[in-house]
């Protein structure tokens, strides 16, 4: 593949392989896993997230085992766990909670 330069003046050529684009199940697999790995991180139940979330335990419980979770739930999922949603969705970037996770009610943030 011959690509522009960084000089914009020359063409190179660039072998270096592309990655691979993922299928829809394994992003839906991996995404589910990152955020099971995020909630636990956080120190949370499946119970605990989906009621500040404002959903049922088994609807939440689906979005870690085999559902995308919904766009209207991926900031206030990121929020509560104090997480960036780019990581959360892609997989790339900012690996660690970019605030603290929030405390929940009767709940000390320390674990």
């Amino acid at each position: 593949m011959h690509i522009l330069s960084s000089d914009n003046m020359s063409i190179v050529n660039h072998t270096r392989a592309m990655p691979k684009r993922m299928t829809p199940a394994r992003y839906r697999e991996t995404f589910c896993a990152r955020l099971k790995n995020l909630r636990e991180s956080a120190g949370m139940t499946q119970k605990e997230l989906a009621r500040e979330l404002g959903i049922d335990k088994d609807t939440y419980a689906k979005y870690e085992s085999r559902s995308l979770l919904p766009h209207h739930l991926i900031m206030p999922v990121c929020e509560i766990l104090g997480v960036d949603a780019a990581f959360l969705v892609s997989g790339q970037g900012n690996t660690s909670p970019k605030t603290t996770p929030r405390p929940l009610p009767g709940r000390s943030s320390a674990k």
